[in-house]
């Protein structure tokens, strides 16, 4: 049996991230028992959308949603 280098493990590792950020996006859009409720389906995908207001667009999220 051969072992695995570093390269693959890495590899493996960031595949599976990806992998679990699109399973836990689409739970969260589609499957959730909060997804009905009316907004941003990409606010409701994950942190990404607070995280644009709030560091890139200079603290704007509390404006925004109110």
């Amino acid at each position: 049996m051969e072992i695995p280098t570093f390269a693959s493990l890495l590899t493996g590792m960031a595949v599976s991230l990806v992998i679990y950020i699109i399973a836990r996006s689409f739970y969260n859009v589609y499957l959730h028992p909060l997804s009905a409720f009316p907004g941003p389906k990409f606010a409701a995908a994950g942190p990404l959308y607070e995280f644009y207001y709030d560091v890139i667009r200079d603290g704007t999220y509390v404006t925004t949603i109110a």
